[in-house]
Parts: C-alpha cells; structure tokens; sequence
C-alpha cells in the first residue's frame, strides 16, 4: 500500500472539488459531461489517497451530500412522467 499524500496537497482538490459543487444545481446539465459516478470516484479517489485532516475530511461532507442529491434529481428527471403515480398506488 502507497503511503498517503500529504495534508496540504488535498487543500487544492478540496477547492476544485468545492468550486464545481457550488451552485450545480443550477447547472445539472454540466454533470451530463461528466457524470456523478466520476465525481463520485473523484471524491472517493481524495479520501483514499490523501492524509486528511477533520476539517479536510468536513469539506468533502458538502460534495458527497450534493452528488447523492444530484443523483436523486437526475433519476427523477429520467422517470418517464407518471411512473411516480403507479409506484404510489
């Protein structure tokens, strides 16, 4: 196993991480180009390979909610309409 990177080297994928979620749910159509799996990898790549400090390991919370959000909506969104209907009856 590769020791982990250091602390302050996430600082950087934490704001990119931060300055795409901010906001996306405006912008759901930009996740079509990269979708949430990859985020979702992307999130998961950071808490594996980097030492992470709490409060690092605080920010990623915020992106991790979002891209479950996120996956909700576009599931939602693919629904054909009045499929919730049925599943409610």
């Amino acid at each position: 196993m590769q020791p982990k990177r250091a602390t302050g080297l996430a600082d950087r994928e934490l704001a990119h991480l931060e300055m795409i979620f901010n906001g996306f749910h405006q912008r759901l159509d930009a996740f079509t180009y990269l979708p949430a799996n990859y985020w979702s990898a992307r999130v998961k790549r950071i808490e594996d390979e980097y030492a992470l400090v709490v409060t690092q390991q605080k920010r990623l919370t915020t992106p991790m909610k979002d891209l479950e959000s996120l996956n909700a909506e576009l599931r939602t969104s693919e629904q054909p309409s009045g499929t919730g209907a049925a599943l409610a009856e």
